[in-house]
């Protein structure tokens, strides 16, 4: 999911986009992209958090990848 799912703000980075929608071309679960300042808040987002301006993305692994380090 790119844009925020509550609102619908689209502000993505068009360099974010394109390895968000790389991740889910692979098989990825993008979980977060865009988020309003109300959306940031209900998730417990840091105040500053990249999402407000489009320049972060969170993704789902499976457990199976629970050690696995970035």
């Amino acid at each position: 999911m790119i844009a925020c799912p509550c609102c619908g703000l689209d502000n993505c980075h068009p360099g974010v986009r394109a390895i968000a929608e790389l991740l889910i071309a692979n098989g990825y679960t993008v979980t977060s992209v865009c988020r309003c300042r109300s959306r940031n808040d209900a998730v417990g987002g840091v105040p500053r958090s990249k999402h407000l301006i489009g320049k972060a993305i969170d993704i789902y692994l499976p457990s199976k990848y629970s050690d696995f380090k970035f």
